[in-house]
């Protein structure tokens, strides 16, 4: 059985930051876009622990990984990771959109009434 997180190869960083091509369980990844970045840091002295975690869109989806400062490795997280990208998620949407729009033909919608009537301009 895996462990929780699995560990990482980095193969590119982005601006020298984040991971662009990056090797896991034998699978050669590349990070298409960075959604989100943050940094979690515990404890003090000795026991400081300081983790960079990265959000990344890959071509087979959501990413999550982490960097580990203090023992410089990569590490990801696959109870957080390959989900379907936004951009899958958009599309399926704007088809829901469309079918919606189509939904009633241009006869069936009744034109809009407004609620008050217009007062004239001019004196009172």
């Amino acid at each position: 059985m895996p462990s929780k997180d699995d560990p990482v190869r980095v193969e590119h960083k982005r601006f020298g930051f984040w991971p662009e091509i990056f090797t896991w369980r034998g699978r050669r990844l590349h990070a298409r876009q960075l959604e989100r970045c943050w940094t979690v840091a515990r404890g003090s002295g000795e026991q400081r622990c300081e983790r960079r975690y990265f959000r990344l869109h890959c071509d087979d989806g959501t990413v999550v990984m982490y960097h580990d400062v203090r023992s410089n490795l990569w590490w990801l997280d696959p109870a957080l990771s390959f989900r379907p990208s936004p951009a899958s998620r958009f599309s399926s949407a704007v088809g829901r959109f469309r079918r919606t729009l189509t939904a009633k033909p241009a006869a069936q919608i009744a034109p809009k009434q407004s609620a008050k009537p217009r007062m004239a301009r001019g004196g009172c």
